[in-house]
């Protein structure tokens, strides 16, 4: 369900009807999982987990990389980042200024 409600939906519910009648017809149970979806959806989820982390790297430009992927995959939307990082918006705003992202989002 968090995969769905992540998803942009640039059809609105159009897309999202046609998503779910694909992923009853293909899903072999009584439960949609997440290989049931389409790829587009589906790669979402694992586009968002994958973070270029290297062993020694500063846990400051972990948190950097963070925000700017989350950032990305949000096309910049401040609130939607912070409520996937699992963050207040009043901690992402501090966390923008202090890595000097503010102008990657909106």
């Amino acid at each position: 369900m968090e995969l769905l409600t992540q998803y942009d939906w640039p059809g609105n519910v159009r897309e999202l009807r046609n998503e779910i009648e694909k992923a009853v017809i293909v899903c072999g149970s009584n439960t949609i999982d997440v290989d049931d979806l389409s790829g587009k959806i589906g790669n979402t989820q694992r586009q968002e987990t994958t973070l270029d982390v290297k062993v020694g790297m500063a846990m400051d430009e972990i948190e950097k990389v963070a925000i700017q992927k989350t950032l990305l995959e949000t096309g910049g939307n401040k609130t939607k980042a912070a409520d996937i990082l699992k963050i207040p918006l009043r901690t992402f705003y501090r966390m923008l200024e202090k890595h000097g992202l503010s102008k990657m989002a909106k």
